[in-house]
């Protein structure tokens, strides 16, 4: 396999699965945003962390802005098996973007051929898109958001952080959860496939103080995350 990358460690080619040859045009683009509008707000990283399961070269991905151009990219034929790959990714602050991610073979990375999985985070460790389990294509729209509030309402009092500590079951893909504010729209969520089995996980969720919101968890099966089948819990707390 081969990965060129910039100083900012953002893919601009990879591969490795091809015949003869095969090609690749990219600006070096150092910031992120070359032969682009200039960011409204300013420019900003997001990581992303991606496990394959045991036929990772079927796995592919790419980062779109709002108009449907492709900011980032790996193409299928690119990972190995069973490894676990992270990349930084230039973007705008609060600009919106759609993460898409497929499987050539149409059975996702998570659960019939390994544990694979990925997860997008901002700059605050806030989660932004997240899963592996899906069939060809998964896809997760979201906004670069490096506050929590982008789009919205400045907060009355001051912006906040709070942390989410939850551990799964034994059936940690049933598990997802969202954060809606007092106006129902979902400020941050983790849908169902994203998480292991028995395991812990931590989230930082951006907030406003004094704000009114709802946390809500769901399991697809019906039997919660204890204790039927393990012991799991959760937790939610202020700074």
């Amino acid at each position: 396999s081969y990965v060129l990358k910039n100083s900012h460690g953002v893919t601009l080619a990879s591969g490795g699965e091809f015949d003869s040859e095969q090609t690749t045009t990219f600006t070096a683009n150092e910031d992120g945003l070359c032969g682009t509008t200039p960011c409204d707000i300013e420019p900003t990283v997001l990581t992303l962390t991606l496990t394959t399961d045991n036929y990772g070269a079927e796995t592919s991905w790419d980062l779109l802005d709002d108009n449907e151009i492709v900011r980032h990219s790996v193409p299928s034929g690119t990972y190995g098996n069973a490894q676990t790959y992270s990349e930084n990714l230039d973007v705008c602050a609060c600009q919106d973007y759609t993460f898409r991610i497929k499987d050539t073979f149409g059975d996702g990375i998570c659960c019939g051929y390994g544990s694979g999985s990925y997860v997008l985070k901002n700059s605050h460790g806030v989660t932004l898109a997240s899963g592996g389990e899906f069939d060809s294509e998964q896809t997760t729209t979201f906004t670069a958001n490096e506050d929590g509030l982008c789009g919205t309402t400045p907060c009355d009092i001051e912006p906040t952080v709070l942390t989410l500590t939850l551990t799964t079951d034994n059936y940690g893909a049933e598990t997802s959860w969202d954060l809606l504010d007092d106006n129902e729209i979902v400020r941050h969520s983790v849908p169902s496939g994203t998480y292991g089995n028995a395991q812990t996980y931590s989230e930082n969720l951006d907030v406003c103080a004094c704000q009114d919101y709802t946390f809500r968890i769901k399991d697809t099966f019906g039997d919660g995350i204890c204790c039927g089948y393990g012991s799991g819990s959760y937790v939610l707390k202020n700074s």
